[in-house]
């Protein structure tokens, strides 16, 4: 993230360890390669930070740091922040994946966990999510059809605060992942806590269109 000086002297931890049974398996989307065996992969990650409540700490680090996003991120989504200036919070983060590749189909999907503890207010917020994703190559490595399933809970002790996202999308490979073109459609709906409305009409459920093109080069 950005440069800045922290407020506590800790340090963030993150790790991952990943399991590939087949000893093959790729570390991309899409079955490209049109695997002819079962090709598997299990991971699992974990992250540990410790944030002070100041001002500076969290207008910085809001920048990088997703789940102390405002709009998106878990922790400051549902608007019930709650701290006393100047004090620590303990976050700990959690999440499990797998993917399989076979004959053109793509498997993919993970779980997420979140834990943040506040050391003077006891305040305590954990979230869930997870998502699952199911491509297929209609085209053997040109023309893929995919649809994609997200959740989000930002808050597990409250209510009407969930995210939901279905999208379906298509993906043309000119040259594999060096250059494709893709596209997608998603309907996002979020439950009242986490919605974004006039205010002048009150905070109501959401439901939107989103609709994307994107032409991606390597080199």
């Amino acid at each position: 993230g950005h440069n800045y000086l922290r407020s506590t002297p800790n340090n963030a931890f993150s790790a991952r360890i990943t399991v590939n049974p087949s000893w093959e398996m790729r570390n991309t989307e899409s079955d490209l390669e049109n695997s002819l065996k079962p090709l598997l992969s299990v991971g699992g990650s974990f992250y540990r930070n410790t944030m002070n409540m100041t001002n500076a700490e969290f207008s910085s680090t809001s920048q990088s740091l997703g789940y102390l996003k405002s709009n998106t991120g878990w922790y400051l989504l549902n608007h019930r922040f709650v701290a006393t200036q100047g004090e620590n919070i303990d976050f700990s983060m959690f999440g499990v994946d797998s993917a399989l590749k076979w004959r053109g189909l793509f498997l993919t999907g993970e779980y997420m966990w979140g834990q943040a503890e506040t050391s003077q207010s006891n305040f305590k917020q954990r979230a869930m999510g997870f998502y699952a994703q199911a491509g297929y190559m209609i085209i053997p490595g040109t023309l893929e059809l995919a649809y994609r399933y997200a959740y989000l809970d930002p808050n597990l002790d409250a209510v009407n605060d969930h995210w939901i996202e279905n999208a379906v999308g298509v993906s043309w490979y000119i040259r594999q992942h060096y250059m494709k073109l893709q596209a997608d459609y998603t309907s996002i709906h979020k439950q009242q806590a986490v919605a974004y409305s006039n205010p002048d009409s009150g905070v109501h459920p959401t439901d939107d269109n989103q609709a994307r093109i994107q032409l991606q080069l390597m080199f």
